[in-house]
């Protein structure tokens, strides 16, 4: 099976274009475009070169055209334009090599009699909870809603992690800054004064200059301390990929982390959250909203411990409000609210009031990290900054005190 480059001369809009097409010979594309492409007159076939093909496997669409995707398609079958011209009028302007591929694959589907929902699960690149929404929406007739919900839903994963990226991109930036200043004085700067100082004998070194001559003899062990850490972090890497008992322990260990655990439990569960509601939205079954996620869509091994365990309840016979409890990881006030949402039939709007007090608390952990953060940065920079004048400039003073005396 090889990717073949197909030029051709399209009658119906008189224009050339390519395509790409996956087959096991060229003899294969000629009788296909013959049998159902009667409009096109091939021009030109090529097969993609290996390395090529290798680049395409691996490149991924990102979240942003998956948006635009979502959005486009569902806005035009809403007013009425036919999936497979909506489809195919996006992948002329989609700006990744793969997206154009994946569509042009899935309008050959479409036009072969697959279904979107699928024609869409054949490839990895799409995400799992938008193949199962896909299916109920067709089912139902909600196709549309359901896609223009899930570019709704993808803009806010896009805008939560510009929130996050926003808020670490100034202390990064510092620490990088910080670390690079440091290494400078260690191995160049601070090594050539200290040697000038040591060379005028003075009798009693200040205390700073002390700390500094300290460190700076002895800088090989901060280097070992830096490798260490780097080799800590790689045999964790190791450990974690080849047992899933030091990943479960990992992902437990990161939520409990300060402020930043707390930060990522909340984006799991805010994200799990509109999938239950997105999935209820478009008439599929609790369970079958928490299934997909304990199978396919959470990654944390903890959290989808939890899920199991929702999962395993509501199957037992448990409301979604009592398996919640049973899982302990959400507050009370989320408990009452689906409480009251089962009980009034109103079960959609009580995720959402749910997801809304977990977004909340995530924008007031962001800003509270950023508050935090600056502040603690800039006293650990300036001290020692601080330590550095204070070390280099007493011997001077005191040279300049005994000359004058």
């Amino acid at each position: 099976m090889g990717i073949f480059v197909v030029k051709y001369y399209d009658t119906r809009n008189g224009v050339i274009d390519f395509d790409e097409i996956e087959a096991e010979s060229e003899e294969e594309i000629i009788t296909e475009i013959l049998r159902y492409k009667k409009n096109l007159v091939l021009l030109d076939i090529r097969q993609r070169g290996k390395l090529r093909g290798l680049f395409l496997t691996f490149q991924r669409i990102n979240l942003k055209e998956l948006e635009d995707f979502c959005f486009h398609v569902g806005k035009s079958i809403e007013i009425g334009i036919d999936i497979v011209q909506a489809i195919d009028d996006f992948a002329e302007h989609a700006s990744s090599q793969k997206m154009r591929y994946l569509l042009k694959k899935i309008v050959q589907d479409l036009e072969n009699g697959t279904s979107f929902s699928n024609s869409i699960k054949k490839y990895r690149d799409f995400p799992r909870n938008l193949v199962a929404m896909t299916e109920v929406s067709e089912m139902t007739g909600t196709l549309s809603q359901t896609l223009i919900e899930y570019a709704d839903y993808i803009r806010w994963l896009l805008k939560l992690r510009a929130s996050i990226k926003k808020a670490l991109t100034y202390p990064i930036i510092v620490v990088i800054v910080m670390s690079i200043t440091i290494s400078v004085m260690l191995f160049w700067v601070l090594p050539k004064i200290l040697e000038v100082f040591n060379s005028l004998k003075l009798p009693e070194m200040p205390l700073p200059t002390k700390i500094l001559i300290y460190v700076t003899n002895h800088k090989i062990i901060f280097v070992y301390f830096i490798l260490t850490i780097i080799a800590t972090l790689f045999t964790i890497k190791i450990l974690v990929w080849w047992r899933e008992d030091f990943r479960y322990l990992r992902d437990k260990y990161i939520l409990n982390l300060p402020i930043f655990g707390r930060l990522i439990f909340l984006n799991h569960l805010v994200e799990n959250l509109k999938t239950i509601r997105d999935m209820y939205r478009t008439g599929s079954s609790l369970v079958k909203g928490i299934e997909l996620i304990c199978k396919e869509l959470e990654q944390n091994l903890y959290i989808r411990e939890r899920f199991d365990e929702i999962y395993r309840s509501i199957n037992n016979g448990y409301s979604l409000s009592e398996a919640f409890q049973r899982s302990g990881i959400f507050s009370k006030l989320i408990l009452r609210t689906i409480t009251i949402g089962e009980s009034t039939g109103k079960l959609d709007e009580s995720l959402q009031r749910a997801i809304e007090v977990y977004e909340e608390e995530i924008r007031n952990t962001l800003e509270r990290l950023t508050t935090m953060i600056e502040p603690a940065l800039q006293v650990i920079l300036g001290g020692i900054l601080g330590l550095v004048a204070a070390g280099v400039l007493m011997p001077i003073y005191e040279i300049i005190t005994n000359l004058g005396g």
